[in-house]
Order: structure tokens, then sequence, then C-alpha cells
């Protein structure tokens, strides 16, 4: 699928291949078949749709436009001119979404999902429980369309349904926006609400072993109130006990518990070497008989002292900064580690940033082979007229890719600038304006601000298309060209078992007046096609340096 282009509030989608393989089917994805149930269930016609199905695979149906409640395309029919389609779908309202967001933010498995390009049933029926209206049903949808057809939906319309059902079966999220949501909005908001309830079961965590302590305190606090260490605690617990304390004796004032200060009692004052230590400490005596003994508490976190005197209960060990240097600087006497390996060559920082170095540019992407396609745009009320803003568009996208793809010092536009060579170019930039019987209303006043009528510039338009200004003077002027090309593609069509043509000074006429090769001044032959005896000739197909070529591709349409 190729890549799509974002428009304001929708997507735009470029022509979808051709899907030549009758047998295959437009979706493979249950949503996507859900699409076109929706479609068939609501249709009128089944011929219809069956035509519908045909111009999708044959590829019909040009650049799609994907907004919240519609889908807009161009599909080409048996006329020259293709016509507007249109469908239609409702909205979710705002508490639609609230909850279709919930059911999908309670299981992280749904939005990966999403991601992934895929819809579970679960997140469907999820939603159908939550009464949100995700997939379209029955009748649900509108299609309209440009042709005089009233069939619901007509042949332009189902085809441009069925490919629809292509983009659905890639990407869901294309569904979501039919409804009104787009893709990134919806994200931004699942993080969200995946970040509130993350925040609120952490918070939930830490509360509940609060919560537990708060229980395990309290029997606790009832055994410090019974703690047989104080008198009073004695007392409660001898009550519940049934125990007599008369004759014990109260606690001296002032008194604690044995326990707290107080050395216990079973560990005795000792000695080594007959130096007394502190009570609850021992002393490790010297191994090689001339350093004193050391503290072996001292010993695990401080350095012995310089002098060779004890520390004294009071003492503290000397701070880093008191540390005797190394002659080298180090603290603590340790040489400082040798360096491996050669001294890498370096920049200033200052330097680096004052210099006037800038890297060079990326070399420029090569141009497209085309120039893209305009979005449709929706009509909406207040808003421009979508068919101005799209012709306008079309024109700027065409002058911007002739100004990529000209070579250096060539003219881009023709050096004839009048408003009527502007106008045809101008009409033949936007196929969807003109017919050969139809006009828009913007192609029409178009018309009229050369001065000319709409079917002038119809025909114009159509020549433009073929060859461009080469084109043109095929279509306005006659002129008497060599007799080489002549007799050679008369010969050439000979060859070719069509019909002989007369010759009438640039051009050969088939008998039954209605076709038509005109010869270029750029060399190519011209295709033209007219109603039988009516000399009123058209511009159709393709130009071509082989006559035969040109005139096949017309006589076989």
């Amino acid at each position: 699928m190729s890549e799509t282009s974002r428009m304001g509030s929708g997507r735009v989608f470029p022509a979808l291949p051709k899907h030549p393989d009758p047998g295959a089917p437009f979706a493979t994805s249950w949503w996507g078949n859900a699409w076109i149930d929706a479609l068939e269930e609501s249709a009128l016609d089944q011929a219809r749709l069956a035509r519908g199905r045909t111009y999708a695979r044959e590829g019909a149906v040009d650049t799609i436009t994907v907004a919240p409640g519609r889908i807009v395309a161009y599909v080409h029919g048996s006329r020259p001119r293709p016509y507007r389609a249109e469908i239609r779908m409702r909205t979710m309202l705002p508490e639609h979404w609230d909850r279709f967001l919930d059911v999908v933010a309670t299981d992280p498995a749904r939005i990966a999902a999403l991601l992934d390009q895929e819809m579970p049933h679960a997140l469907a029926d999820a939603a159908d429980r939550a009464d949100v209206p995700l997939l379209p049903g029955a009748r649900e949808l509108a299609p309209s369309c440009t042709c005089p057809d009233r069939g619901h939906p007509c042949k332009h319309a189902a085809a441009l349904a069925y490919q629809t059902a292509r983009l659905l079966d890639a990407d869901p999220f294309v569904l979501l926006l039919l409804r009104g949501g787009e893709e990134q909005d919806l994200l931004d908001e699942l993080a969200r609400r995946n970040a509130r309830r993350g925040a609120s079961e952490a918070a939930e965590a830490r509360r509940g072993p609060l919560r537990g302590a708060e229980t395990t305190d309290e029997p606790r606090a009832a055994g410090a109130q019974g703690d047989p260490r104080s008198a009073a605690g004695e007392r409660r617990g001898a009550e519940s006990t049934g125990e007599d304390l008369s004759g014990r004796p109260e606690p001296a004032a002032g008194a604690t518990p044995p326990d707290e200060t107080e050395p216990s009692p079973c560990i005795a004052p000792t000695s080594v070497d007959g130096n007394p230590t502190a009570p609850g400490k021992h002393r490790t005596p010297a191994t090689d008989g001339t350093a004193p003994a050391v503290d072996q508490q001292h010993a695990d976190d401080s350095p012995a002292p310089q002098d060779g005197r004890q520390p004294g209960p009071d003492s503290t060990p000397a701070l880093p900064s008191e540390q005797p240097l190394h002659p080298d600087g180090d603290p603590g006497g340790q040489p400082p580690p040798p360096h491996h390996g050669p001294v890498l060559p370096g920049v200033l920082a200052r330097e680096a940033l004052t210099t006037t170095y800038r890297s060079p540019l990326p070399a420029p992407l090569p141009p497209p082979p085309h120039p893209g396609e305009p979005p449709v745009l929706p009509a909406l009320p207040g808003a421009p007229d979508p068919t101005a803003l799209e012709f306008l568009i079309t024109d700027a996208a065409r002058r911007a890719h002739a100004f990529l793809t000209a070579e250096a010092g060539a003219e881009v536009f023709p050096a004839d600038d009048s408003s009527w060579h502007d106008a045809v170019r101008l009409a033949a930039s936007h196929p969807g304006l003109t017919g050969r019987r139809t006009f828009s209303r913007q192609f029409a006043e178009l018309a009229r601000s050369v001065g000319r009528t709409p079917a002038d510039l119809s025909r114009a338009a159509a020549a433009w298309r073929q060859g461009g200004e080469a084109g043109l003077a095929a279509l306005e002027t006659s002129w008497d060209p060599p007799a080489g090309p002549f007799d050679r593609a008369r010969g050439a069509l000979v060859a070719a078992d069509l019909p002989r043509m007369t010759i009438h000074r640039n051009r050969l006429t088939n008998a039954e007046g209605t076709l038509q090769l005109r010869y270029g001044t750029d060399g190519r032959w011209y295709p033209y096609r007219s109603e039988p005896g009516g000399d009123d000739w058209w511009p159709e197909g393709e130009a071509d340096v082989d006559p035969v070529g040109a005139l096949a591709g017309v006589a076989e349409a």
C-alpha cells in the first residue's frame, strides 16, 4: 500500500493498483468484509454492484480522500470526464468515543492490536456491549455521485466502496477516521488514559502495605503496654495473668531498662596483654610482637594512628584530607594508574565551536515521475467550493513539477503567454472539470473569461493533454508537411490492414469520416474521432510517432 498524506482532519490515499483477479476478494479481514456486507445489504440493484466491482478491479477509482463521516474520489466511467463519487456515514458522538477509549484502554493487548493494523473481534464485541457503533450497519452507508444514474448505489459509488474495503483491510484506523477519530488524537488520548490508570494502580499499591502496617501495629502497641521492662507494663501484664507483684521491689526513679544503655552483665571487661579493653569489645594481639594491639572495631573502620597510641572511646577516624599524600599527589599513598595505549590527538571545544566549516547539504531527492493528484475535498457548509480549491491545487502541483523536471536554462512554460493558452493549460490540468458536453460551473466561468464557449475550451484542453502546445497547434492549424512522412504513413496503414485514408494537408481521414490522424510539427501523429457525417473532430487517444499505433488505439476503442 502506498504511503498516504494527511490533510487537515483527513487522509489522502493514492489510486490503488488494479485488482485483475476476478476471484480474489476485495477484503480479507473480518472488518473489511463487514464493510462490504453493509454495502451489499443496502444495495437495491446487484447489477450495479457487479459493474462497480469491475470498475474497482480495473483501477477506475482515482485518489481517495477519507475524512470524518465521508469518503470522496473521482471514478472514471465510459465518458472522458470522471464522476465525483461520495459515501457518507454517521460519526460517533463524544460519549461514544469516551466509552470506546475506555474499552480499548482497559486491555493493553487491544492497543497493541490496533498499532499492528488489527482489530480483534473482542474489541468490536466490547464496543457493542458499550453501545458504541463501530462497524457500519445495513442502510448506514449513504452513497452519492455526479453521474446521471440515480441507483443506490450507482456503479461509480459502488466501485469507491469496494476500494475502501481494501483500505480498511490494510489499516483499521481508516474506519475510526470515518467515525470521526483522528489516529494521532486517539493514540494521544489512550496514552493519557494509560498514564492515569498506571498512576492510580501505583498509588493503590503504595496504600496497600500502609493499611497492612496499621493493622499489624495494633498488637505491637498492645505488647508495648505490657512491656515487662517498665513498672506500669509489669502491672498491666500481671493484671492480665493474675500474678501477685506485691513482693517485688519497684524500680528506682530514673532507672532505665538494662538492655537500653548499659552493657550486658554477661559480657565482662577483658584485657589483652594486661591492657584493659572497653566492655563489649575485644582487642587483637599483635602478630609480630612489635606493633601494639589495636582495637578490632577501629581496625575495621579506621586506620591505626601514626604515633602508635590507641584511639580512645571518643576518638574519630582521620578524614580523607588528613591521609598522607603520595609524592605524585595521589591520596592514600597509591601511585597513579599507568597510561595504556597512545594519546590520541584532539581539538579544543572552543576551536571546534568557532570553526566556519559547515557540512555539505545532502543531494536533493529526484523529482517524481509525474505530479501528484490533488485530494478530493469534501463539500462542507460555509467552506470554499472544493472543486475550485482542487483546481488551484492541481495547477500549483503541475507548475512545481514542471520547474523540477525542466533542464537548466529551458523554458518551463510556452513562450505564448496569451490568456487563451493559459486558460487551455489550466483546463487541461484538471480533467474532472470538463467533458465533451457536460461542464462544471468553474469551467464555464473560465471559458467566458477568455471569450470562448465551454465546448471550445473543452476541445482545446483535450488537445493540450495529447501533446501540450504542439497538440494544441495540431488542433487549431493545418499546414503542408513534406511528402515523405505521409507516403510512409499510408504504406504502413495499408500493411497493417487498416482503412485507407484520404489526404488533406497534414490530415489523414477515413472514408466514413469518423477517424482522423493529424501530423504535428513535433513529428507525432494525433488521433481524432467524430460522429459519422458530423465533422465535429475531438482529440482522442494518445499521440504517437507511429501512425499505426496512434490509429489502432482509437479504432479499437
